[in-house]
């Protein structure tokens, strides 16, 4: 949690979790269904530290999600070895968090890259590449590079740009070349049968070298790892199939720098399965000389075999059946280690890990399996890329372990033995999303996406992966969780629930907020009530899946809470104690999206809200976002502005000042960079009040904007100078945009970012603390006079939930609350027995 002062400029923070972010998986995606292993892995650096990439960290996912894409952007990190330490070097941003086809694409993160892939290539000693599979310019990502030396990070190139098209899915780890040159290989580009690329590091300039079709059509479907062989100038890489329509075969193929030279070095028949091994997957060049490649499927126990040949005579060789039960290898990040080649499974959890193969005395070793109960091991689903130091394999798990959220690890393979690096557990939790909730004048709650301890046992160590709500005390940096029962609708620790809204807390005192656990069929939305340690879920039905985020919730007079999803207001009767609400369906969602973010009740009595524009429509005018508003009567949904049809989506929250809701978007405005707006409710005028720049402004203005002193506030995701999102400030008075802070790595970039402001006046005065939810305050809702119970107010003061000041009086227990906007307020008295707080309604 970053605080910035607006009285100095200082930017500090106040809270930070244990700095562990390595957790975040999603084995559909890292091993897709077609047959690209996207798993990445670790890298030693020349400055022998170990370098990999988070696929889908720095952000939550939803496992089971097969027909979407899961959550979230990845991260380049380096493990160090001299502290034992996780530094997380550059958080990707191409691809908007809350993923759906709907939301916002590459675009409005300057083409930026997101979700990497496979282990990071050094080139030189700081200078790293790495692959992605989201962001860029044509959606597919790209070619991404680090330079640890001026800590700069770069795109430089997109897949599938139309300008500079190297074709999209990269199949195996970037490889060193001839010259400077590094090479790259992808399955599609005008068909499927692979396309080798390759960038001159001299001036990372990227081209498109050839289709791997000149040697014929068997040369089809290329998978796994290539390799570079120096002497005769020539890459090695290998297909696991005839063609894509195919599920056998496989071979070598090659190509000569030197001559541009196409092929087949062999290829396995049908008659050849049973014996050679069928689906080649990985090749490597042994210090006998030799090449050897690895088959997943065939043979004599049908789990692969190991293949021996010179590229000199072509004469090719099984020399080893994979044993029965083998979990099956996965052809990338082969080493060698001595005279041994070392070698990784696939994802299991009871099976092979790391797997080696003398090539002089042809010895199979099985050096590590799985094991998802013993906490001492180093855990199971193995990252697929290991890197050998001083004779160690040195590998990264992602589940199991001491805490469930796997390990980096180290095996020698003299002694066998294995001890744990750095253990990926995290009780104190990670990633912070969503928005935060003020509860005293020191505490706020807020929602952790991952991580976090497990109740109901005596061990105060246990730790859980599915995170939860959580208080922050931002005085003394504590973190403490409320007892929940999001383990309720588990299926196992890697599935997690994603937050996204506010958590409300409501007049009564009591916290509510919505969960979202989705499935491949639906997704179960859940709405809960929490006290001061427990959480209780009051409903839970099934929801649509074209938008996958969670429905806030928003509190209207009359005890009622109403969340929108979807083209549905669910509306829950006296705080939910009813539990069963009242359903209205609102509108054509296909014509003006869905409701699925934030509402504001504004001070005409009506709700407003945004829509996020859908892309299922088919009639001329659909598929739009929208600025609606709701009737409290009845719910009737009213269009009151409808946006460009290049705004998919608009920020999550409305603010209301003086009659004008301010919001602001991705899209458009004068720089194509989106813009802040306001929208007048008394004479329905739309105006854009700022149009943002992406280097001086940032872009990506997805928090909503929160008032203060007359003035907005809010956060961009992405942009301004560091690259990494801003701080912003707009003054309703004078109309003009300040951007206070460019963020860095090191400062945090905002997840959802909308800022709470923490007025120390707010709730406490010469440090003492209010005694929340003492004072007693009715009727409630207030319609005209508020009156305090039991307390002599020496000073009463009113506050929007923003914290603006509206009402100061003294020496009185009735406050004349009648010319206050329809609303939720704070109320604070200040007496000689101490400070005291509540909240009302005004109706």
């Amino acid at each position: 949690i970053v605080s910035y002062d607006l009285n100095n400029g200082q930017l500090t923070t106040p809270l930070s979790l244990e700095g562990n972010p390595m957790y975040g998986m999603n084995i559909y995606r890292e091993v897709n269904a077609s047959g690209v292993d996207y798993s990445g892995g670790l890298t030693l650096g020349t400055d022998g530290n170990y370098y990999g990439i988070n696929c889908y960290g720095a952000g939550p996912f939803v496992q089971g999600m097969l027909d979407k894409e899961p959550f979230g952007r990845g991260f380049f990190y380096r493990y160090v070895k001299s502290s034992g330490k996780i530094e997380v070097l550059h958080s990707f941003v191409g691809k908007q968090e809350y993923n759906s086809d709907q939301l916002i694409p590459s675009a409005a993160f300057g083409n930026d890259l997101s979700v990497p892939v496979y282990s990071c290539l050094e080139v030189a000693p700081g200078v790293f590449y790495g692959l992605a599979v989201e962001g860029g310019v044509g959606g597919y990502g790209g070619v991404w590079k680090y330079d640890i030396n001026t800590n700069t990070y770069s795109v430089v190139v997109s897949f599938k740009d139309p300008s500079n098209d190297l074709g999209r899915y990269p199949v195996c780890n970037l490889i060193k070349g001839d010259g400077s040159n590094i090479y790259g290989l992808t399955k599609n580009r005008n068909g499927n049968e692979g396309y080798l690329f390759k960038i001159n590091t001299a001036d990372d300039k990227a081209a498109f070298v050839t289709a791997l079709s000149a040697a014929g059509w068997v040369i089809n479907h290329p998978h796994g790892q290539m390799i570079y062989n120096s002497t005769t100038n020539t890459i090695f890489g290998t297909k696991d199939r005839f063609n894509s329509t195919s599920n056998w075969g496989g071979g070598v193929w090659s190509y000569n720098l030197t001559n541009s030279t196409q092929t087949n070095e062999w290829t396995i028949h049908f008659s050849e399965i049973n014996s050679l091994g069928s689906n080649v997957a990985g090749i490597i060049e042994a210090p006998d000389g030799f090449m050897y490649v690895t088959t997943r499927n065939g043979g004599a126990n049908n789990t692969g075999t190991l293949i021996k040949y010179s590229p000199n005579g072509n004469a090719r060789v099984k020399i080893f059946d994979f044993p029965a039960n083998f979990s099956r290898s996965t052809g990338i990040g082969m080493q060698i280690s001595g005279t041994k080649i070392i070698g990784t499974s696939d994802f299991s959890q009871d099976q092979t890990l790391i797997w080696s193969f003398d090539v002089f005395s042809n010895i199979f070793q099985t050096l590590l399996t799985s094991n998802a109960t013993d906490p001492n091991h180093p855990g199971y689903n193995i990252e697929y890329n290991t890197l050998i130091d001083n004779g160690n394999v040195i590998g990264r798990t992602r589940n199991g372990s001491r805490h469930g959220a796997g390990s980096i690890f180290s095996y020698n393979v003299l002694s066998g033995q294995t001890s744990i690096l750095f253990d990926c557990g995290s009780r104190m939790g990670r990633n912070i999303i969503g928005e935060l909730t003020q509860l005293t004048d020191s505490t706020f709650l807020g929602q952790i996406a991952k991580g976090g301890p497990v109740y109901n046992t005596a061990d105060t160590t246990a730790m859980s992966e599915t995170g939860g709500l959580a208080i922050f005390n931002i005085r003394s940096g504590e973190v403490t969780y409320l007892n929940s029962i999001y383990g309720d609708l588990l299926f196992d620790d890697q599935t997690q629930f994603q937050f996204s809204n506010k958590v409300l807390l409501a007049s009564n005192g009591k916290l509510y907020y919505s969960r979202l656990r989705a499935r491949v069929t639906a997704a179960l939305f859940s709405v809960c009530s929490a006290d001061s340690d427990t959480s209780n879920s009051i409903y839970t039905y099934n929801g649509y899946r074209e938008i996958i985020s969670t429905p806030s919730l928003l509190e209207i007079p009359g005890g009622k809470i109403i969340q929108a999803h979807h083209d549905k207001i669910n509306v829950l009767e006296n705080y939910g104690n009813s539990q069963t609400p009242v359903t209205y369906t609102t509108h054509d969602p296909l014509q003006y999206g869905f409701m699925d973010q934030n509402q504001v009740f504004a001070s005409n009595g009506k709700i407003y809200g945004l829509t996020v524009a859908s892309q299922a429509g088919t009639d001329v005018g659909s598929n739009r976002a929208v600025l609606y508003s709701l009737d409290t009567s009845n719910f009737s949904f009213k269009v009151e502005y409808v946006f460009d049809s290049l705004v998919r989506a608009t920020n999550g929250r409305l603010t209301e000042y003086e009659g004008k809701l301010y919001g602001s978007t991705n899209f458009l405005g004068t720089n194509d960079h989106g813009f802040l707006f306001s929208y007048d409710i008394n004479n329905s005028n739309f105006t854009i009040e700022h149009s943002f720049n992406r280097s001086s402004d940032g872009a990506g203005f997805n928090a909503g904007w929160t008032l203060f002193n007359k003035k907005l506030y809010s956060t961009s995701r992405t942009a301004g100078q560091n690259g990494y999102g801003t701080l912003v400030e707009y003054d309703l008075v004078n109309s003009t945009f300040k951007t206070l802070v460019h963020l860095t790595m090191a400062t945090g970039r905002p997840f959802v970012g909308t800022p709470s402001v923490w007025n120390d006046k707010l709730l406490s005065v010469n440090g003492q603390k209010a005694k929340s939810n003492v004072l007693k305050v009715y009727p409630n809702p207030a319609n005209s006079f508020l009156r305090i119970e039991g307390q002599d107010g020496e000073l009463v003061k009113v506050y929007t939930m923003s914290g603006s000041l509206v009402i100061e009086v003294n020496n009185t227990n009735e406050v004349n609350v009648e010319h206050l906007s329809p609303g939720i307020y704070a109320v604070v008295v200040q007496n000689q027995q101490g400070i005291y707080q509540s909240k009302f309604i005004k109706d």
